[in-house]
């Protein structure tokens, strides 16, 4: 990521937010642990913990291989990267973001020690999240990390967890791509994360013109 870029990352994740406006309505419901799999509070404190010891390649590993698409996305690759990154997995996209996020990990959390706390487990359309509240207690709002439920358990959602920086890029390039019958596998692989913009609405402290801003994506990808 370029030094611009990563400017552009720490802005819009230190941006304090604060309740004025209900999330919107989507079809979500309560759903139950997964037999055998991993606690999704478990992967959001081994997440914590690689970021803070510099193992970007242990937090990439933790994050939902799906979006690191997504990730390239906000970081303003070409078509020709994305086509890239889809045909190698992009993990090391999932390094570079994770560690960028080192720098600013600090000042995002308001702490420099990380406390996980409850767990709310929601369910969108048969795809599973779990919203981990992290450092939250009667004087501190905290921070929500959400995690996606996939095959091998429980992973980090940063397109959910971070939406407000990502959701208007995200939407004005599933806008773009319409046009470019190349680059249909890049825009199916952005729409699949609408689910994840969703959830992402479930968090209260949004301000009116974030909860805008997601809503707008959504639409761009098909909600």
């Amino acid at each position: 990521m370029s030094a611009l870029g990563r400017l552009g990352l720490v802005l819009v994740l230190l941006v304090t937010v604060s309740c004025t406006d209900a999330p919107a309505e989507v079809p979500i419901t309560a759903v139950p642990p997964a037999p055998g799999a991993p606690e999704a509070s478990t992967a959001v404190d081994r997440l914590l913990a690689a970021v803070t010891a510099g193992d970007y390649a242990t937090a990439s590993d933790l994050t939902v291989d799906s979006q690191m698409v997504a990730i390239a996305v906000t970081e303003n690759a070409s078509v020709e990267a994305l086509h890239g990154v889809l045909a190698t997995g992009g993990r090391d996209i999932g390094a570079n973001y994770w560690e960028s996020f080192a720098a600013t990990i600090e000042e995002f959390m308001g702490a420099s020690t990380f406390t996980v706390g409850n767990t709310e487990a929601v369910s969108i359309e048969g795809v599973d999240f779990a919203l981990v509240d992290v450092n939250a207690s009667a004087d501190l709002v905290g921070r929500r990390f959400v995690a996606q439920r996939l095959d091998d358990g429980w992973k980090i959602d940063v397109v959910a967890t971070f939406a407000p920086a990502m959701a208007q890029r995200l939407g004005r390039t599933a806008d773009s791509l319409r046009a470019d019958p190349t680059a249909e596998d890049i825009l199916a692989a952005i729409i699949d994360q609408r689910h994840s913009l969703e959830v992402a609405l479930r968090d209260a402290a949004l301000e009116v013109d974030t909860i805008q801003l997601i809503r707008t994506a959504i639409v761009s990808l098909g909600g």
